[in-house]
């Protein structure tokens, strides 16, 4: 399906015992977001079915992604230039952090 959507994934940023999954999202070539997943080093990006999936779990993902943006500089809300954002989103089922560019 052409969506106009193309998704890459970054090899992840390792700091100490945190590991940050990185994903850039470019819509008809532009960038539009860059998604960050956190996750302890003793983790694995993959889910190997949805009853691993926890709720609770990718909350605490989400706030160590907002926590993770805060250190460097990036406070979550909007601003003329876009949004930066972390929280658990229920359709993916995933807890994360983002920063969403505007036209």
């Amino acid at each position: 399906m052409k969506t106009g959507w193309i998704w890459y994934r970054l090899p992840d940023w390792v700091q100490g015992s945190l590991i940050i999954g990185v994903e850039l999202a470019f819509h008809n070539g532009t960038l539009e977001s860059i998604h960050f997943y956190p996750r302890g080093e003793s983790e694995s990006d993959e889910i190997d079915s949805w009853k691993d999936l926890s709720e609770e779990k990718e909350r605490l993902r989400a706030e160590a992604a907002a926590s993770w943006l805060r250190a460097r500089g990036f406070p979550l809300g909007r601003y003329k230039w876009g949004e930066v954002w972390a929280g658990y989103d229920a359709k993916g089922a995933v807890g994360l952090g983002l920063v969403r560019y505007s036209p």
